[in-house]
Protein backbone atom coordinates (compact mmCIF):
# COMPACT_ATOMS: atom_id res chain seq x y z
CA UNK A 1 0.00 0.00 0.00
CA UNK A 2 0.93 3.44 -0.84
CA UNK A 3 1.44 5.86 2.35
CA UNK A 4 0.17 8.50 -0.05
CA UNK A 5 -2.32 10.53 2.38
CA UNK A 6 -4.37 12.91 -0.73
CA UNK A 7 -5.60 11.64 -4.11
CA UNK A 8 -3.26 14.69 -5.38
CA UNK A 9 -0.33 13.19 -4.33
CA UNK A 10 -1.41 9.49 -5.52
CA UNK A 11 -2.45 10.53 -8.85
CA UNK A 12 0.75 12.79 -9.08
CA UNK A 13 2.70 9.07 -8.34
CA UNK A 14 0.38 7.30 -10.46
CA UNK A 15 0.83 9.65 -13.69
CA UNK A 16 4.75 9.46 -13.04
CA UNK A 17 4.45 5.98 -13.19
CA UNK A 18 2.44 5.46 -16.00
CA UNK A 19 4.29 7.68 -18.41
CA UNK A 20 7.24 5.99 -17.52
CA UNK A 21 5.46 2.77 -18.34
CA UNK A 22 4.37 4.67 -21.42
CA UNK A 23 7.71 6.01 -22.72
CA UNK A 24 9.11 2.48 -21.99
CA UNK A 25 6.89 0.87 -24.45
CA UNK A 26 7.35 3.23 -26.88
CA UNK A 27 11.12 3.09 -26.70
CA UNK A 28 11.24 -0.19 -27.09
CA UNK A 29 8.81 -0.07 -30.25
CA UNK A 30 11.30 2.28 -31.72
CA UNK A 31 14.41 0.27 -31.21
CA UNK A 32 12.71 -2.68 -32.84
CA UNK A 33 11.41 -0.51 -35.89
CA UNK A 34 15.12 0.76 -35.86
CA UNK A 35 16.70 -2.46 -35.77
CA UNK A 36 14.60 -4.45 -38.52
CA UNK A 37 15.06 -1.19 -40.58
CA UNK A 38 18.83 -1.54 -39.87
CA UNK A 39 18.93 -4.62 -41.02
CA UNK A 40 16.70 -4.82 -43.84
CA UNK A 41 19.14 -1.90 -45.29
CA UNK A 42 22.28 -4.04 -44.59
CA UNK A 43 20.50 -7.00 -46.06
CA UNK A 44 19.98 -5.26 -49.41
CA UNK A 45 23.10 -3.81 -49.37
CA UNK A 46 24.54 -7.40 -49.57
CA UNK A 47 22.44 -8.39 -51.97
CA UNK A 48 23.42 -5.46 -54.24
CA UNK A 49 27.49 -6.45 -53.55
CA UNK A 50 26.70 -10.40 -54.88
CA UNK A 51 24.62 -8.72 -57.62
CA UNK A 52 27.86 -7.22 -58.21
CA UNK A 53 29.78 -10.01 -58.24
CA UNK A 54 27.29 -12.11 -60.08
CA UNK A 55 26.70 -14.51 -56.84
CA UNK A 56 23.09 -13.32 -55.84
CA UNK A 57 21.67 -16.97 -56.90
CA UNK A 58 24.28 -19.06 -55.62
CA UNK A 59 23.06 -21.76 -53.52
CA UNK A 60 25.60 -21.21 -50.75
CA UNK A 61 24.57 -17.22 -50.86
CA UNK A 62 21.13 -17.79 -50.98
CA UNK A 63 21.31 -20.30 -47.97
CA UNK A 64 23.21 -17.19 -45.96
CA UNK A 65 20.56 -15.05 -46.66
CA UNK A 66 17.86 -17.15 -45.73
CA UNK A 67 19.20 -17.88 -42.15
CA UNK A 68 20.40 -14.17 -41.44
CA UNK A 69 16.37 -13.18 -42.45
CA UNK A 70 15.26 -16.18 -40.01
CA UNK A 71 17.69 -14.58 -37.34
CA UNK A 72 16.36 -11.45 -37.75
CA UNK A 73 12.48 -12.13 -37.64
CA UNK A 74 13.78 -14.12 -34.60
CA UNK A 75 15.58 -11.27 -32.90
CA UNK A 76 12.28 -8.89 -33.65
CA UNK A 77 9.92 -11.73 -32.45
CA UNK A 78 11.51 -11.94 -29.45
CA UNK A 79 11.61 -8.14 -29.42
CA UNK A 80 8.20 -7.69 -29.53
CA UNK A 81 7.29 -10.68 -26.81
CA UNK A 82 9.26 -8.30 -24.36
CA UNK A 83 7.19 -5.25 -25.54
CA UNK A 84 3.95 -7.58 -24.95
CA UNK A 85 5.30 -8.47 -21.87
CA UNK A 86 5.86 -4.63 -20.88
CA UNK A 87 2.51 -3.94 -22.27
CA UNK A 88 1.01 -6.75 -19.74
CA UNK A 89 3.31 -5.21 -16.75
CA UNK A 90 1.69 -1.82 -17.55
CA UNK A 91 -2.20 -3.15 -17.57
CA UNK A 92 -1.16 -4.58 -13.83
CA UNK A 93 0.07 -1.26 -12.89
CA UNK A 94 -3.16 0.34 -14.05
CA UNK A 95 -5.21 -2.54 -11.87
CA UNK A 96 -3.24 -1.65 -9.18
CA UNK A 97 -3.54 1.75 -9.09
CA UNK A 98 -7.36 2.01 -9.51
CA UNK A 99 -6.82 -0.87 -6.05
CA UNK A 100 -4.71 2.09 -4.46
CA UNK A 101 -6.84 4.67 -5.60
CA UNK A 102 -9.90 2.69 -3.71
CA UNK A 103 -8.10 1.88 -0.89
CA UNK A 104 -7.10 5.49 -0.31
CA UNK A 105 -10.57 6.25 -1.10
CA UNK A 106 -11.62 3.91 2.11
CA UNK A 107 -8.87 5.23 4.48
CA UNK A 108 -10.17 8.70 3.97
CA UNK A 109 -13.39 8.32 4.57
CA UNK A 110 -12.67 6.02 7.78
CA UNK A 111 -10.57 8.50 8.97
CA UNK A 112 -13.29 11.69 7.68
CA UNK A 113 -10.82 13.44 5.80
CA UNK A 114 -12.37 12.87 2.14
CA UNK A 115 -10.97 14.75 -0.68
Amino acid sequence: MTEHTTFRELEDAHDREASAARDRIEQAEEHIHYYRSQMIRMQEHFYDIARSAGVQDDPRFQHELRRVTTQIDDNVSEATRVVIRFDDERTEMTTRHRREREELRERLRQTGAAQ
